[in-house]
């Protein structure tokens, strides 16, 4: 699952000496930095910068590979590690080696307006600001409808769509969280948590696998 916006390398000094000494825990921190989020995200309460990992036999490793990885990264001051119930959030917190294109800062400089600036400032019409609310609420919601029908096209019981719709406008999840939902009941489905037996008499509605938080269920 990756996240928006450009990952940069920087092949400095830093670069090198961690290719070095240890490939893999490169490997990992590229993971991290792929799937850095770029917006706090509803899914999994991630903040700017944190990533979820732990699935790392998908990128190859073993059980050992991943935690010696993991111990170079804190030890050269890369990551930060919290580990939850639903796995580890790993914060990238140094750009040496890569920039994920964060904006600190997404505020304009607090400068004073001149006259002229708050004259042409002051003939946008309500009904203008009005109509541009309008238009941007109009392409949000076409934009989550669109990331619905990429879930509902992946979720196994197609019953109740209109209902699901609803509950996927509520929590609006962006093309990381719809990736990370889909990948989260496809690894439910793997654990017997969703059961698709008996021509799927047991699979929740996406309704209400949506509307419960099905997807913070821990893994068991």
């Amino acid at each position: 699952m990756l996240s928006s916006g450009f990952v940069q390398l920087v092949k400095g000094e830093e670069f090198l000496e961690l290719i070095k000494r240890s490939p893999l825990a490169f490997a990992l921190l590229s993971i991290i930095a792929h799937r850095a989020r770029r917006t706090d995200s509803k899914i999994n309460k991630l903040k700017v910068g944190e990533a979820m990992i732990g699935d790392y036999k998908n990128y190859g490793m073993t059980k050992q590979n991943y935690r010696t990885a993991k111990k170079i990264l804190q030890n050269c001051n890369l990551v930060t590690l919290k580990v939850t119930n639903k796995g580890t959030i790993a914060k990238l917190i140094d750009t040496s080696i890569y920039d994920i294109n964060i904006n600190e800062n997404n505020t304009l400089p607090n400068t004073q307006l001149t006259h002229d600036q708050h004259t042409a400032n002051t003939r946008l019409t309500p009904n203008n600001k009005d109509n541009k609310e309008k238009n941007d609420k109009n392409d949000k919601k076409k934009i989550l409808l669109g990331l619905f029908e990429k879930f509902w096209l992946e979720y196994p019981k197609k019953v109740g769509k209109e209902n699901a719709k609803k509950a996927w406008l509520k929590i609006e999840p962006d093309v990381d969280d719809t990736n990370n939902l889909i990948r989260v009941f496809k690894e439910q489905v793997k654990l017997g948590m969703i059961d698709l037996r008996d021509n799927k008499k047991y699979c929740p509605h996406a309704s209400t696998w949506l509307n419960g938080k099905r997807y913070l269920d821990e893994r068991k």
